[in-house]
């Protein structure tokens, strides 16, 4: 607080603070691509990258969980 922002516009400010991390965890719960999760963390997906089935032509990813919590983002501002 260095006295520029008062305490009333700090917390209209920490409210917009709140309702934007609701909308980011609403989206990081919702997002979906054929029907499995994108952005919750339960997301391990296996691209087919060459021309058989082998392990080899495939490349697994981890997606990381792009909530407020999985940000690091909880909290007032």
């Amino acid at each position: 607080a260095n006295g520029t922002v008062s305490d009333a516009q700090r917390g209209v400010i920490n409210q917009e603070y709140q309702a934007l991390q609701q909308e980011l965890d609403r989206i990081s719960s919702s997002t979906q691509f054929n029907d499995r999760p994108l952005l919750d963390r339960s997301a391990n997906i296996s691209l087919q990258v060459g021309t058989d089935a082998s392990a080899n032509s495939q490349i697994q990813l981890s997606l990381p969980s792009v909530s407020t919590s999985g940000l690091g983002l909880t909290g007032n501002i």
